[in-house]
């Protein structure tokens, strides 16, 4: 799911829509038909103000978001992944994630800019 249309994909369901919003999580559910996922991935990104404790706040906010589809939707077992910028939020987060899952670790991947401060948080073994 994204707030921008894509070109369809084969064996792919898209939904256009905004993952803060408590009507796209049902459209969510919906299509997977009371079915549980395997894993929840979350490549969100705010849209950048130049204010880097705001980006970074909202960055956070958004992962908040994802975590509770991962809540709704995620079978136990699965796995989560998601991007947040590294900030004052991050510790408090990754405890969240901590108490849903075995095993929590980050992963900083070589950026194209070595100023980027995204982090992937990779979630194991949902304990539901």
């Amino acid at each position: 799911m994204d707030l921008s249309s894509i070109q369809p994909l084969e064996n792919v369901q898209f939904i256009q829509g905004d993952i803060t919003q408590a009507e796209t999580i049902v459209r969510i559910k919906d299509l997977m038909n009371s079915r549980r996922a395997d894993l929840v991935l979350s490549d969100m990104s705010p849209d950048i103000s130049g204010c880097y404790s705001v980006d970074q706040a909202r960055s956070a906010w958004l992962c908040e978001c994802a975590l509770r589809v991962v809540d709704q939707i995620l079978k136990q077992g699965g796995h989560f992944i998601c991007k947040i910028f590294e900030g004052e939020d991050t510790i408090k987060f990754i405890e969240k994630v901590k108490h849903r899952f075995i095993v929590v670790k980050t992963f900083s991947p070589e950026a194209s800019r070595k100023s980027s401060s995204e982090v992937y948080i990779i979630a194991k073994s949902f304990k539901k």
